[in-house]
């Protein structure tokens, strides 16, 4: 009956011990719950933060494509502008040398 008892004490020595370790496992996890829920806030706070930024940058995209589109356009006036006054321009020259050639076979 010594034995049996022994046997009981290792029993409910074990039993205890089981019990704590399942506490510190629980409260581990607990711990590991609560820090994984802390980084999938900070995780979708970044999320949200690099969202908004890429809406303005895509806002700034489109209003720098704007203003380009527009100095292109002026460019372009000024370039079909500048042809037409070298058109002009030939067309008066060339029409100053035929009057001239006109003059010189007379």
């Amino acid at each position: 009956t010594d034995q049996v008892q022994k046997l009981a004490e290792g029993r409910n020595l074990i039993a205890r011990a089981l019990e704590e370790d399942l506490r510190k496992v629980n409260e581990s996890r607990a711990a590991i719950d609560a820090s994984l829920g802390s980084h999938l806030e900070q995780l979708e706070e970044g999320r949200n933060r690099l969202a908004q930024a890429l809406n303005e940058d895509s806002g700034k995209l489109v209003q720098a494509r704007t203003i380009i589109d527009e100095m292109v356009a002026g460019h372009v006036g000024k370039l079909a502008e500048g042809r037409n006054i070298l058109s002009r321009a030939l067309e008066a020259d060339l029409s100053k040398l035929a009057d001239s050639r006109s003059s010189i076979d007379g």
